[in-house]
């Protein structure tokens, strides 16, 4: 796995990504994953919306060091209890094209707030409160998981 979480990489892979584009596993669409990955950013820039901590506090620590370990991917079948089982979630866009262009914006509105606030921090369910360069690792994970999925990245 190598890091990815650069705009210009994500919008380059995402251009191979089609409507029918079929995922290797889970039941999700190439446009319910690209829905998916913009997910954390509108939570994250959210404030009004309470992210809990899903793992205890002392495992935190662990979670985050693991965050530096691009040789460890996220579990195929990794099912957050706030999605609903074996449904998919509503999609928000009208199709997979404006669906790219939403996420390569909040990738912009990640980097606006960061770079206004450096040393903010926001929770993650996994992971805790996690600063900038936490979040990127996070989200290069994130987004390897789900190209992987769609056979955009091996």
């Amino acid at each position: 796995m190598e890091y990815i979480f650069e705009k210009n990489k994500i919008a380059a892979l995402l251009e191979k990504l089609q409507p029918d584009t079929p995922a290797r596993w889970g039941i999700m669409t190439a446009h319910h994953m690209v829905e998916h990955l913009g997910f954390p950013f509108v939570a994250f820039l959210n404030q009004k919306l309470q992210i809990p901590l899903l793992i205890p506090a002392e495992k935190v620590e662990k979670a985050q060091a693991s965050l530096h370990d691009m040789t460890r991917e996220l579990p195929k079948m990794l099912r957050p209890p706030f999605l609903p089982a074996d449904e998919l979630v509503p999609l928000r866009f009208s199709d997979l094209e404006m669906a790219k262009q939403k996420l390569i914006s909040r990738i912009d509105d990640f980097n606006i707030f960061f770079d206004a606030n450096p040393m903010a921090t926001r929770m993650s369910p996994y992971f805790g409160e996690l600063d900038r360069r936490h979040w990127e690792l996070f989200q290069s994970k994130h987004f390897w998981h789900h190209f992987k999925q769609f056979g955009l990245v091996d």
